[in-house]
């Protein structure tokens, strides 16, 4: 998944939860800029510890896999 997809779906999660950016941002004591930056595939990194946090409050977590060098027919299915 690129940096800027991932942003896109946090966006997505926040609206979904009816929170606003500046919410979210409090929740996750970042500035509201930084995370407009980050839904909007603007910015830099905004740490490892910073997205675990943001993605605990939308319920996520994230799950190591194993890289293949072509996708598997269950990959490209789940990407539908």
């Amino acid at each position: 998944m690129e940096y800027s997809e991932l942003g896109r779906q946090v966006a997505q999660l926040r609206k979904e939860k009816a929170w606003s950016q500046q919410q979210l941002a409090d929740y996750a004591a970042i500035s509201r800029p930084t995370l407009s930056a980050f839904e909007n595939g603007r910015s830099g990194e905004i740490g490892l510890r910073k997205l675990l946090v943001i993605l605990d409050l939308l319920g996520l977590s994230i799950k190591l896999v194993e890289k293949r060098s072509r996708p598997t027919l269950e990959d490209l299915l789940d990407e539908q």
